[in-house]
């Protein structure tokens, strides 16, 4: 049974893989600790059973688009200039570049988003090179699922478009802003995420028999994707747990 529900849309298809690197037990380990290693979990949590890990090839996007603008802004202060107040103008150009990653399958929760983030952190699905793909009729599927695209190429664009302007929104109010971005280049491949879905039903729970998930990178095993009970009531849970119990 497909993982992922089949949509029929029209989407590019994915010619080329990254090959998973990333050894099945190491990746059930990393799943387990998102899971129940964290004290952000309730403390019931390990009552939850997971269902068996699957490794999946999903569809990615990645796209570089530059963007080129300026805005003009004032910033609070001001200086006398006779017997007048002059506020102090703020603003600047901005021409720069950014890789954007969006799934092309609209079922999987991965909002398009830039690569690399602010304080430099970049997404586990964009630690692959180019280079290290390998062409899809080549490559063994066995024991893994491949998931097509149902994510048209023209829907990925502007949703990395708007990824982008966020990004790049001045910080403070601006008077005027315009900003000009350009789709350069796109790639499509198939990408190696290791999937599991968990109910949980304990006392943090939002809802009876939450649906939550983890999906890590078949690469480098970081955190694609995840959905866990609230933190907040799981350290609320913690807390009653360790106060009247």
């Amino acid at each position: 049974m497909s993982t992922f529900a089949d949509v029929q849309e029209p989407a590019a298809q994915a010619t080329r893989v990254a090959p998973a690197v990333l050894e099945r037990p190491r990746a059930e380990a990393l799943v387990h600790d998102r899971v129940r290693g964290s004290a952000l979990r309730p403390p019931d949590i390990a009552a939850s059973r997971l269902d068996p890990i699957a490794l999946l090839y999903l569809p990615f996007y990645r796209l570089r688009l530059a963007i080129d603008g300026f805005h003009v802004g004032l910033t609070g202060a001001s200086v006398r200039v006779g017997g007048a107040t002059i506020p102090i103008p703020s603003g600047g150009s901005r021409h720069d570049e950014h890789d954007v990653l969006a799934c092309a399958r609209r079922e999987f929760p991965f909002p398009a988003r830039l690569a690399r983030l602010r304080f430099g952190a970049e997404s586990p699905v964009a630690s692959v090179r180019l280079d290290q793909l390998v062409d899809v009729a080549q490559f063994d599927f066995t024991g893994a699922e491949r998931v097509q695209p149902n994510v048209a190429r023209q829907a990925a664009e502007d949703d990395a478009v708007r990824a982008v302007r966020r990004a790049n929104e001045p910080r403070s109010g601006a008077l005027f802003a315009q900003y000009d971005v350009r789709v350069k280049d796109v790639d499509l491949w198939l990408h190696p995420v290791y999937f599991t879905r968990y109910r949980y039903d304990g006392d943090a729970r939002r809802q009876p028999q939450e649906d939550c998930f983890v999906a890590v990178c078949g690469r480098t095993g970081g955190v694609v994707a995840e959905h866990h009970p609230s933190a907040l009531r799981s350290v609320v849970a913690r807390a009653r747990k360790l106060l009247w119990e």
